[in-house]
C-alpha cells in the first residue's frame, strides 16, 4: 500500500486522544452543550443555532451534527 493511500478517520482520531492521550471525550460533549443559550434554543425547535460566531447544526433527533465557524463554512 502507497503511503498516501493511508488515512485516519475522524472517529479514529478521537478514539486514539481518549484512548492514547487520556483526553476526556466526555467532559468535551458537556462543554459543548453546556454553551449558553444552546439547549433552550434547541429545546425550542431550532435545528441551527449561532452563538458567539460558532454555529452548532442539529439532526431532527437532537444530537450535534456539525460545528462550523466563519472560516470553515462552505461556499454556496
Amino acid at each position: 500500500m502507497k503511503r498516501s493511500a493511508l488515512r485516519v478517520s475522524d472517529h479514529a482520531l478521537v478514539r486514539w486522544l481518549e484512548r492514547v492521550y487520556g483526553l476526556n471525550v466526555d467532559k468535551l460533549r458537556e462543554c459543548i452543550l453546556d454553551a449558553p443559550g444552546l439547549r433552550a434554543a434547541v429545546e425550542g425547535g431550532a435545528r441551527s443555532v449561532t452563538l458567539e460566531g460558532v454555529e452548532y447544526i442539529f439532526g431532527l433527533d437532537g444530537t450535534l451534527k456539525t460545528i462550523a465557524t466563519p472560516a470553515r463554512r462552505r461556499a454556496g
